[in-house]
């Protein structure tokens, strides 16, 4: 300013800026005539922050502010509600194949619903498949029927597979456990048949030694020992093939339940991430459904039911206006205009499923 320098005018409204500024000068200006110099100060503001308009709108954006804006004066000019402009592009033709899109969609969600739930199941060792109440309500539906009609004799197959494996191993290791048991038995004869033998061959040489009787006579009681010998080592061996065949046995059962665990562990990984994917895509045919068919059944703009959120800084800090249709707006101020309600153009065969996916089943 003149004679004053900067000036700081951050946080006045217009009249106390005036006011500052005029005793700012005040303070500078001297008369020698007997009356002081009037000073006056007019501020008018040449431009206001814009204001900007961003959700169903033709052209979101930021616009010059205007004095007296509304909410509903804010929409047309930017362009007004794009949803009822967007619903006159498309033919019924059209919004029927979406809707023939977004209902496939919803099939394979809920398949996949049904196949994790019955993926969790299986990793719990649960008795039965836990359906989730999005499922539950669908029941009736031919499609979901058939797909929790199949993963459920799915779950009871393999259910039934596993079971099957494990018990023919099972018999298995009982076999060779009560083989090891004979054989352990009779190895323990074996040993005291051996020793007998050895005591005697000990006995004959003695009396040999003596040449009271034939060395040929001390020959056949060592090869009997050979013999017992010879035996002890087969059991051992036979005692040794039970104990591997039993281990086998014990690691085939524990390979079964471990591959199962792992397979389980693949597959639910594997329909998660399809979830995910297949919600992102049934929304965004459903947010198209929902431009194709307008705001038909719904709210339109300027009617009294409809809310709007108006984004604005109160002393530096950002908060959230409810706002009606004659609700003013403020320089700076951002107008958030919502899409037209789901419910006006979904039918109960096309609305979303409220269960996210990943989730534990209820």
């Amino acid at each position: 300013m003149p004679l004053v320098g900067q000036f700081h005018a951050s946080g006045l409204d217009v009249p106390h800026a005036e006011e500052q500024i005029a005793a700012a000068y005040a303070g500078i200006l001297t008369s020698d005539g007997p009356v002081a110099p009037t000073i006056s100060v007019n501020i008018e503001i040449l431009q206001f922050r814009p204001f900007y308009v961003v959700g169903d709108v033709e052209s979101a954006g930021g616009y010059p502010y205007q004095s007296g804006l509304t909410v509903l004066s804010a929409i047309a000019v930017a362009g007004g509600r794009m949803s009822a402009r967007t619903a006159t592009k498309y033919s019924s033709v059209e919004r029927s194949r979406e809707e023939e899109v977004l209902a496939g969609l919803i099939d394979s969600y809920l398949t996949d619903v049904v196949r994790e739930a019955r993926l969790v199941a299986e990793q719990n060792s649960l008795p039965e498949i836990q359906l989730p109440e999005d499922v539950k309500a669908r029941v009736n539906d031919s499609r979901v029927n058939e797909a929790v009609s199949g993963e459920m004799a799915l779950f009871r197959a393999r259910a039934r597979m596993v079971e099957g494996q494990v018990r023919l191993l099972s018999a298995r290791l009982n076999e060779y456990s009560s083989e090891i048991t004979e054989l352990s038995a009779e190895r323990e004869s074996l040993e005291r048949k051996r020793d007998m033998i050895d005591k005697r061959v000990a006995a004959f040489r003695t009396i040999v030694d003596k040449g009271a009787i034939a060395r040929l006579d001390l020959v056949q009681f060592e090869i009997n020992a050979i013999e017992a010998e010879r035996d002890l080592r087969q059991n051992s061996v036979m005692i040794l093939d039970a104990k591997l065949g039993r281990n086998l046995a014990e690691q085939g059962i524990t390979n079964i339940r471990t591959q199962r665990t792992e397979s389980i562990a693949s597959d639910l990984v594997e329909v998660r991430s399809r979830l995910t994917r297949n919600l992102i895509r049934l929304t965004k045919s459903a947010e198209r459904l929902e431009l194709m068919s307008g705001a038909a059944g719904g709210a339109k703009p300027g009617d009294e039911q409809e809310r709007y959120v108006i984004r604005r800084l109160d002393e530096g800090s950002p908060v959230e206006i409810s706002a009606l249709p004659d609700t003013p707006i403020r320089p700076g101020d951002t107008l958030v205009v919502p899409f037209p309600g789901r419910a006006a153009v979904a039918t109960e065969a096309l609305q979303l499923p409220q269960r996210l996916p990943g989730g534990k089943p209820d």
